[in-house]
């Protein structure tokens, strides 16, 4: 039905299942698109009933509200149970009837929350509610922060707005209003979600200078401590910044730039000493390229008892949050390979190795021969653009024949044979994986690619000299020469050398 009138939609006409409904300001226009509507309708070979319509109506009822030309109100039966509540004379009374709001905030180390309900006049409030960030949360994007805000908030007051009809919930997160269209969202969140579709509530958002008490709950300093290092700078330390700043080349034009009477505009600035650089909405401490300073911090922010030698990417969150230089990654990775703590009780989370498994030396020569391919060459006019690498793996004895790049594990099976009948085993590999075959006189066996290292290094050898060899070809030739061990490509054409 909907699809029927999609061009339609939301000019003249409403659809809902199969409730139909043609709207207009003038009385000709309802006329010439009521007429549409039905022909469309006539189109489809749907079938109207007459007693269920009403046309040319001023008034009417459409989904349980009452439509006229002053707006929409709901049916009268729909708010008769308001209407007739009972006068109350005390608080417990009205307390389900009062408006009610959850606002909520969240820092990089804590989050706060203010239940409030509205009289008529203004917003009081109800409780507070303020609590400390777990460190696991603390390195989190601010809307997923947002987020947990929320639900600490709900789970608080479960029995206070369970069943409400309609509360609001207030945020200064704007991208949290979206927080429903996500296309990906992870298990933790999608557990949050489903807690949350229980409630019935809308969102609205608020500039965050408006969000002052639920900051304000979400930012305790007590908190911030139970969180964050208690990396503090002293005087002695703050002279050590002014000269890194002055010495570090990634800060000095930026140092005597700020500190200059008519500084040029740029994200950052001094304050007491120290440089600053305002970047995703606050301010962060530059750190100068002084080993000294860099390790103490690495040190305070991985080694503390309250940081407990977090892996790099948290280390690296919580520098973030707080601190700022150009090598920051690499030296949380530096740092952390080389915590003794974490290498001696840390566990690894990567698959174990795979076990060697070098095959049996042969007893004669050419009883085990390995093959790989080089290329893709230039395409000559007999069709060959690779070549060949057959090993005997007993006397190192090697071949180089010329072939297609894309032929089957069959052909090249075949290519070596012509030179000896006496080949029992042959191991082949093309671009790295190995294939089997099996030819007349030849028994190919096939191996997994993770002991292809082990099997084929006979031919990589080979392969390596190989390029060598046409790369210094390729180098006399074009300095005007061809040297005496070069290798011309149409001088093969027809066979393979021998070495």
């Amino acid at each position: 039905m909907t699809n029927g009138f999609r061009a339609m939609l939301d000019r003249f006409v409403l659809v809902y299942l199969d409730d139909i409904l043609v709207y207009n300001r003038s009385f000709e226009d309802h006329l010439e698109h009521l007429r549409r509507v039905l022909e469309t309708l006539r189109r489809a070979k749907y079938k109207v009933n007459r007693d269920k319509c009403e046309f040319v109506r001023q008034e009417l009822e459409y989904l349980g509200h009452f439509v006229t030309p002053e707006g929409i109100s709901p049916q009268s039966y729909k708010i008769q149970a308001i209407q007739e509540w009972p006068e109350s004379w005390n608080i417990t009374d009205v307390h389900p009837l009062l408006p009610t709001r959850v606002t909520a905030n969240a820092s990089g180390y804590g989050i706060g929350a203010v239940l409030e309900q509205h009289d008529g006049v203004d917003w009081h409030p109800v409780e507070y509610f303020s609590k400390e960030v777990s460190i696991m949360h603390s390195i989190d994007d601010a809307r997923k922060k947002e987020l947990l805000a929320f639900v600490h908030s709900l789970k608080r007051w479960w029995h206070f707005l369970l069943g409400r009809s309609q509360f609001r919930w207030v945020t200064d997160n704007n991208p949290l209003v979206f927080y429903k269209t996500q296309h990906t969202v992870n298990s933790t969140i999608a557990q949050w979600m489903a807690f949350i579709d229980q409630f019935d509530f809308f969102l609205d958002h608020i500039p965050r200078k408006s969000n002052r008490f639920a900051d304000a709950l979400s930012r305790r300093p007590d908190h911030c401590i139970a969180v964050y290092s208690t990396f503090e700078i002293c005087d002695d330390l703050r002279d050590s910044f002014i000269r890194g700043y002055q010495a570090d080349p990634e800060f000095r034009d930026k140092y005597a730039n700020c500190s200059s009477p008519n500084p040029a505009t740029s994200h950052y600035r001094i304050q007491e000493g120290y440089l600053l650089v305002h970047t995703q909405g606050k301010d962060l401490l530059c750190i100068p390229s002084d080993s000294h300073l860099r390790t103490r911090l690495l040190g305070e922010f991985h080694d503390a008892p309250t940081t407990g030698h977090f892996g790099v990417n948290r280390t690296i969150g919580r520098l973030r949050e707080r601190f700022w230089w150009p090598s920051l990654f690499d030296d949380v990775t530096h740092y952390y390979e080389s915590c003794e703590v974490c290498r001696r009780r840390k566990s690894h989370n990567h698959r174990p190795y795979g076990e060697l498994r070098p095959l049996l030396v042969p007893l004669r020569q050419r009883e085990v021969i390995a093959m790989d391919i080089i290329g893709q060459f230039p395409k000559h006019k007999t069709g060959v653009d690779g070549i060949l690498t057959v090993v005997d793996r007993l006397t190192k004895f090697a071949m180089f024949l010329l072939c297609r790049y894309q032929a089957k594990a069959l052909e090249l099976a075949e290519q070596p044979q012509d030179d000896s009948s006496a080949v029992q085993t042959m191991r082949q590999a093309k671009e790295g994986q190995l294939q089997a075959s099996t030819c007349a006189n030849t028994k190919c066996l096939a191996t997994s690619r993770r002991h292809k290292a082990q099997s084929m290094t006979s031919s990589n050898m080979m392969l390596k000299k190989l390029m060598t060899l046409i790369n210094n070809s390729q180098g006399n030739r074009n300095r005007g020469g061809r040297g005496a061990g070069g290798c011309h490509w149409e001088d093969n054409q027809r066979g393979g050398r021998e070495s």
